[in-house]
């Protein structure tokens, strides 16, 4: 699962320079958790238990939506997992570094990086 900050959003309002030009604020946006798509070639459903319905359904061949369903609650978790992990803390935490390293070497004495509060 990826997480990403969308740059282009950012406007002229989202970088301020103090009038010596030493010290920068950024603001950005908070960061996004891709979607999480499952590889249907290399994921398998192990232990299917249908119930009467369901097991006339499949005779016709209407199973795939159970499969479906099973294949969308597993990208569902995963993103849940994701979240739970910390993984969009992990990507301010990450872009905070670079950004700080990158404009300390271009000469910036003090670099803050500011992100949305979460709740």
């Amino acid at each position: 699962m990826d997480c990403y900050l969308d740059f282009s959003a950012l406007n002229d309002k989202a970088i301020v320079l103090t009038p010596d030009r030493r010290s920068v604020t950024i603001s950005l946006p908070a960061p996004d958790l891709e979607k999480a798509n499952l590889d249907n070639t290399q994921s398998h459903i192990y232990n299917v238990n249908n119930g009467l319905l369901e097991s006339i359904a499949d005779m016709f061949g209407e199973d795939q939506s159970l499969e479906h369903q099973a294949y969308m609650a597993g990208e569902q978790k995963i993103g849940e997992a994701a979240k739970a992990a910390g993984l969009q803390t992990r990507a301010e935490d990450n872009t905070r570094r670079m950004l700080i390293g990158m404009l300390d070497a271009l000469g910036f004495k003090a670099v803050t990086i500011n992100f949305p509060r979460t709740t």
